[in-house]
Formats: structure tokens, sequence, C-alpha cells
């Protein structure tokens, strides 16, 4: 039987009632309590995430309204949520007038770029008057004037999110480079998918400037960037690389340059370079996009007992076998294979000891291979299937039911039938998450019914459909597994 949901802490109903009453003053428009005006700004943080992170129901210009009367110049932490493209300027301009004190912005869902130059050119006001910000997350709304206002203004920025389809190139990332801030910074994510918009020689001047820097997020070139480098320079303190087209000789760059990688992401690297990772003394996350079986093995056989996770993505020349990932990587807690082939068979006697999350994706897989890894990890936590799994019946699903099971996907199995969930509800102690129940054949009605079955026992157990838009506990599941924020990049809020 999965876990009871917890009693509510009496910090969390006590949050809740004022919510409930600061609401209540929005729709009476009144004026805000003197409660309210002498609360600490922790608590003002923790009411904003409330009212603009989890409640779907407030119409945005409430939340705005919520935001003008609640943000003052002590709330540290804020995480604006999702706005419509015509209150973004509203919304960026309130957080310039009172947002003094913030050091934690995350403006995700506040996409400047969808507000054209008038949003861009709010963007950069607001930074002026945010001299305490720390980290900021904009992704797909940074421009190099952006940038230079962050120089300029934000002495203290240690963590940016400049990532995907914004504006900046090499203006901005040099005068990050030359700012009194580079010597605080420590993760800048310059990312963006298709072409460099940032070159790797002028990433390099970053490398060099910026001492504490410990990764530069999704940007596809860390490598080349990196590579362009003395071979006399200093180490670098990264700890997180991903790199594209890697050549051996930029492998033994990174090899001397870079000897606190732990994270590495490596997109179709030349012959040659997934071996040399052997020498990297730190090295625990490995994601590899197209490579040889035999490199990997190699690598594997000289530092497989430090591997803590693997990624496969794109395709591999021969088939993975399973069962000798197992022997090389006792210690291995996380394999997830997207694309690539897996060995249709693995021996019962295979064993995953420290196993705690499996995940495939569009690669051919049986029914009794996942049987035998759930046999095989005894701490598995994760199991998610994305390829159809056509013979998976009702009487076969108690044996993936194992002990430390929290989250199941199985996004096609047909012949799954409510009994199936019944059962897991009765045989998995741990389980929270159980999805996608749009591939299985469970209609919405039944779903209704067990989510009423579930609440009446106070059971905390999820039941996940796609298209089920109130129900995002299964999104925040599936994205919580990426592979670069989750080691990377700090949550905020």
């Amino acid at each position: 039987m999965p876990p009871r949901r917890a009693v509510p802490s009496l910090r969390a109903i006590s949050l809740e009632a004022a919510c409930t009453h600061l609401i209540s003053q929005l729709h009476n428009r009144s004026k805000p309590s003197a409660a309210l005006q002498a609360a600490p700004g922790a608590l003002l943080s923790d009411l904003l995430a409330e009212i603009l992170l989890r409640r779907p129901d407030l119409e945005a210009e409430e939340r705005l309204a919520a935001l003008r009367l609640v943000l003052q110049s002590d709330v540290a932490v804020l995480a604006t949520g999702p706005f419509p493209a015509t209150l973004h300027v509203a919304v960026l301009d309130v957080i310039r007038k009172r947002g003094a004190g913030l050091r934690r912005l995350d403006l995700r869902g506040v996409w400047s770029r969808v507000g054209g130059a008038v949003s861009a050119a709010a963007l950069v006001a607001m930074v002026a008057g945010l001299p305490k910000l720390q980290v900021l997350s904009a992704p797909h709304s940074c421009t190099d004037a952006l940038l230079v206002a962050l120089a300029a203004h934000c002495d203290q920025l240690r963590v940016l999110d400049a990532s995907g389809e914004g504006f900046i190139g090499s203006t901005g990332v040099e005068a990050l480079a030359s700012s009194p801030c580079a010597a605080s910074l420590q993760k800048v994510d310059l990312g963006c998918r298709g072409e460099v918009r940032v070159p790797p020689s002028v990433v390099a001047e970053l490398l060099v400037r910026a001492p504490r820097l410990t990764s530069l997020g999704s940007y596809a070139y860390t490598g080349s960037a990196a590579a362009t480098l003395p071979p006399d320079h200093p180490p670098l303190l990264l700890t997180y690389l991903r790199d594209t087209g890697t050549a051996v000789r930029t492998a033994d760059l990174l090899v001397r340059l870079c000897p606190r990688l732990r994270f590495v992401y490596l997109d179709t690297p030349e012959v040659g370079v997934l071996p040399m990772l052997a020498q990297l003394p730190a090295l625990r996350s490995l994601k590899v996009r197209a490579f040889r079986l035999a490199e990997l093995l190699a690598l594997l056989e000289k530092a497989g007992s430090r591997i803590l996770s693997l990624e496969f993505v794109g395709s591999s020349d021969e088939p993975l076998p399973l069962d000798v990932l197992a022997t090389l990587c006792p210690n291995l807690e996380r394999l997830e294979s997207g694309s690539v082939a897996l060995v249709p068979y693995i021996p019962p006697s295979t064993r995953f000891p420290a196993l705690r999350s499996f995940g495939v994706g569009r690669s051919v897989l049986s029914t009794s291979v996942v049987r035998n890894v759930v046999k095989s990890a005894p701490s598995l936590q994760r199991l998610a299937v994305a390829t159809a799994l056509l013979d998976l019946g009702d009487g076969d699903i108690a044996a993936l039911a194992g002990p430390e099971l929290v989250e199941l996907w199985l996004m096609a199995a047909p012949r799954l039938s409510q009994d199936a969930v019944l059962t897991l509800m009765s045989s998995a102690p741990q389980l929270r998450i159980i999805g996608d129940l749009a591939g299985w054949d469970v209609d919405a009605a039944e779903v209704v019914q067990m989510r009423l079955l579930l609440a009446e026992c106070n059971l905390d157990l999820s039941l996940w459909s796609s298209g089920d838009l109130d129900d995002v506990t299964g999104q925040d599941a599936i994205l919580d597994e990426d592979f670069t924020d989750d080691s990377d990049f700090e949550p905020i809020g």
C-alpha cells in the first residue's frame, strides 16, 4: 500500500490561511493589512511562491496585483511563474521598483523575447534596480544589452541562466568577462539549439577571467573553448562540460585542464576520445551521443567503478549489453537509454546493486528484460519505459513492483487495465506516481474513479495521464530527470 499523505504542518496551514486572506483583500481592493506590511521577507517570499506558482485558478491580473502588494525590499527570493505577454512589462516594472533586495530571481514564464523590444528594454531597466542579485534565470530572454546591464549593476552575480532562444553574442559575454562580477561567477548557461551564437574563443575569455566558474551549462562547445587556452594554463574548476565533435587533441587538453570534471556530455566524439575520459579522477556521470561500444567499454573497464550515472542518446554501432554494464559499473545509480539499441536478453544472474533509476526511450525492449532489470536492482526507485510493451499484461505487473519503487512510467502498455493499477497499489509500499495511463487500457472514467479511491484512503499516489493538465506532478517528475539541470544549476525559489 502506498504511503499516506502527511498531515499538513502548522507552517503550511498558516501560509494557506495568509494566502486566502490576501486573495480576499485583492478581491475587495482593500489596503494591505498592518500584519502583511510588517511580515519578514522570508514569509513574504513563501507567500508569493504560493500565489504565483501554486494557484493556477487565479487570473493573471490578480497575481500581478499580489506581486505589487507583497513584494518588498527585504524579499530575497522570487519566481514569477507564467504571465501573458501583455503583462510582461508590468511585471518587470514591479520588480524594478520593489525588488531591490532580491538575491535570486526566476523569470521563467516572463519571456521578454515574446513581448518584443519593449519587454526586452524593460528587462534591462529592471536589472539596474537589483544590485544584490546573485542568481538569475532568464532563458529565452537574454540579449547582449541585458548581459551588459548585469555586468554594470550586479557585482555579486554567481549563477546566470541565459540559455535558449535569446539574442546574445560576443558583446554580452565579453562584458561579463571584463566586469567585477566575473570574480564571483560560478555557473553561466549560454547554451542554445542550432548555430553557435557565441564563438568558443570568446567563451574561453570568460573561462580565463572567471576563475570560480564550474559550468557553462548547455553550451555545446565548452571543450572547444577550453582547447583554445595555452597548454600551461592553470587548471580550471569546471565540474560539468558539454562538447560537440570532441577531437582527440581537445580531449587530451581537457584531461589536463579540467581535473575536477564530474559530469561530461559528449555529442559525437571522435574515435579514441571516450577511453581518454578514464584519466578524469572525479568523473561520475557520462552522457554520450553516437559512439562505438568498444570505446565505451574500454572507458568503463578502467573507470566503471566510479561511474554513478550513464545516459545514451543517438546511436551506437552495436547493441548495449546490460549485463556487461552491470559488471563494469557496480555502483551505477542511474541508467538512461534513448534510442540506443539494447541486447534483447539479460541473464537472470545480472545484478545492479545500486541502481535507483532506469529509463528506456525508443529502444526495442521485451517484458522479460524489464522484469529481469527490476529483479536485479533491489534499490530501484524509478522505472520509465517509453517503448511499447505489447506483451505486458495485468498478471505481469506485480513483478515490477519492487520494494523501493517510487515512480513507474510505462508509456505504451495497451494490455494493462485498471486491475494493474490496483495490484500496484497493494504491492508497492513506496509508490508515489503511476503513468502514463493514456497508453494503458484505462479510460478517463476509471482514472477519476481510482483518484477518488486514493483520496478516500488518503494515499499519496498520483495517477498521471498525458493531456491531463490538472495533474502536474507527473510532468514535474519527468522534467526532474534532465541530465544538465539536476546536477548543475541550483533550483530557484
